[in-house]
Formats: structure tokens, C-alpha cells, sequence
């Protein structure tokens, strides 16, 4: 199969995939009258202020700690603790999952799952969404896209940094494979490991966390959202290419950075009814 036509599958399983989220996506003004219509309505611009937001949301992502509350501090005390205790078992994990690997599981991982989480494919299936979004007309489903393509990219960014200054030994890098293999910061890429967190794992989570929060009145959309990111990481485990406690502590990082884009982007819906001799119907006012 080769890149172009993995490139049409993987797309073509998302839009399926997305089919009935688009479709619960619709938030039209609806006239009744001698003529049924449809228009979409916004009170403001989605673009104002976007680009600038990649600064101040990443600002915001590296300085969280500061401003986290005694909850906040538990949930990533017992984040921690669950993350050690994996990278305890990491080799048993991974020692599992080559004992049961097989050469069509890897297959259907390579051209499946891998591409949930890698960024050429993700960044295109976003650029899908979007402009599909204008294709039927759907403001709602345009801000998602915004927020999740802004989501891959600071999730991109962030994910370098533990990366490069832990730079674990993947498990396929030593023979045998050594999990508590760490080089700590190297200048020359040569040098580079990079296991820890996935990549791949972050960003899947960074972008379902996106479309989970802003369609979790749709019971469906958290399960396969999170059900296909958390395939990526498992994937991630089965290829032999990270550690189980890389894939969590991705996950972690992942939720957390599309939780914070989402809060800071998400917009405020309310309605209003409407009536004239001819007509009734509601105005949807989104405010961002």
C-alpha cells in the first residue's frame, strides 16, 4: 500500500467515522412560514484573536502549575503515582505484547491506528473537517477544527521538551530492552532517543479531548473519541516503538493540553425565541 493510498484510507475511515458527529454538529436558525429555511447565525468572528491565542494558551500550559488548586495538585499526585507504577512493569508490558505480537496485527496497526496519531495525518483530517465545515455551513464544526488543529500543535510543542531532556532509550534501541535506559539532554541529534512521553499518544489525546468536550451531550462521542485515542497509544505498545508508561504519561499530557484549549476557547451558546405573523422560530447567538 503506498503513502498516498494509506493517506486516502485513513481519511476515508475518519469521514465515515465523523459522519454522525457532523451531523448532530448542525446549529441552524429555523424560519416556519410559507418557505422553510435554514441560516446559519454568529455573533462573532471565530478568527479574532486566534493566532495570537497560540501564544498565550501555550504561555498558559507551561505556567498551569502555578495556578492549580488542591484538587488539581491530587489529580496529578495519583497521575504520578499510577505513571511510576507502570514504569515499574514497563518491561513485563512490553514483554507481553511481543509474546502476542503477530504479523497481521502489525499490519493492521501500521495502516490504521499508527496514522490516528501521526501529525501529517492528523493535521490533514483536521484541514478536512474544516473545510468541510464550510461545505455545510457549520460554524460550530469550524471552531472544533480551529481548537483541535491549535490542540496538535501545542501538544507538538510541549511534548519536545520532556523529550529531549529525558531522552529515554525506546524499547526496540537496546537488546535486551532497558527501560530505565536515560541519556538525559544530548546536543546532537545522532544522540537523540526521545521516548518519553509518545508523541503520537499526545496529540491523539490533545485532539479527542477537543471533540469529546465539546460533544459530550452526545453519548457516543467521548467513547470513540478517547476509544481511537487510546487505540493509538495501545498501538504504540504493540509496535514496540515506546513503553507503556511513555503512552500513559502521553495520554496525561495530551488530555490536559485539549482540556485547557478547549476552556480557554469554548463559546457560550444561547437562544432565543422568535415570532412574527408569518413565522416562529429560535436565533442561536454563539459568543466566543
Amino acid at each position: 500500500m503506498t503513502i498516498s493510498r494509506q493517506f486516502l484510507f485513513i481519511n476515508v475511515l475518519l469521514f465515515f467515522l465523523s459522519l454522525p458527529l457532523i451531523h448532530s454538529a448542525q446549529t441552524h436558525y429555523y424560519t416556519k412560514g410559507k418557505t422553510d429555511t435554514y441560516q446559519l447565525k454568529t455573533s462573532d468572528n471565530i478568527y479574532r484573536g486566534y493566532l495570537k491565542s497560540y501564544l498565550t494558551d501555550g504561555a498558559r500550559i507551561f505556567s498551569s502549575p502555578l495556578r492549580w488548586n488542591a484538587n488539581q495538585w491530587v489529580v496529578a499526585g495519583l497521575s504520578l503515582g499510577v505513571g511510576t507504577a507502570i514504569f515499574y512493569y514497563d518491561e513485563e508490558i512490553q514483554s507481553f505484547f511481543q509474546r502476542n505480537t503477530t504479523e497481521t496485527g502489525r499490519k493492521i496497526t501500521e495502516y490504521s491506528f499508527e496514522k490516528l496519531g501521526r501529525g501529517s495525518y492528523l493535521l490533514a483530517s483536521l484541514a478536512g473537517v474544516y473545510g468541510l465545515s464550510y461545505w455545510i455551513k457549520n460554524i460550530r464544526l469550524r471552531k472544533v477544527a480551529l481548537m483541535g488543529i491549535k490542540s496538535f500543535v501545542l501538544s507538538g510543542v510541549f511534548v519536545q521538551f520532556p523529550k529531549m531532556l529525558l531522552n529515554r532509550h525506546r524499547p526496540f534501541h537496546d537488546t535486551p530492552s532497558d527501560p530505565y535506559c536515560f541519556e538525559g539532554l544530548k546536543m546532537k541529534p545522532k544522540d537523540w532517543y526521545r521516548s518519553m512521553p509518545s508523541g503520537h499518544t499526545i496529540s491523539a489525546f490533545s485532539i479527542a479531548t477537543v471533540f469529546a468536550s465539546e460533544y459530550q451531550s452526545t453519548v457516543w462521542a467521548p467513547i470513540l473519541s478517547y476509544g481511537l485515542a487510546s487505540l493509538v497509544g495501545v498501538s504504540r505498545c504493540y509496535d514496540n516503538k515506546h513503553w507503556a508508561s511513555d503512552v500513559f504519561i502521553g495520554a496525561i499530557c495530551g488530555y490536559a493540553i485539549g482540556k485547557l484549549v478547549y476552556q480557554s476557547d469554548k463559546w457560550n451558546i444561547k437562544l432565543y425565541p422568535t415570532a412574527t405573523s408569518q413565522s416562529a422560530g429560535l436565533n442561536v447567538s454563539l459568543s466566543f
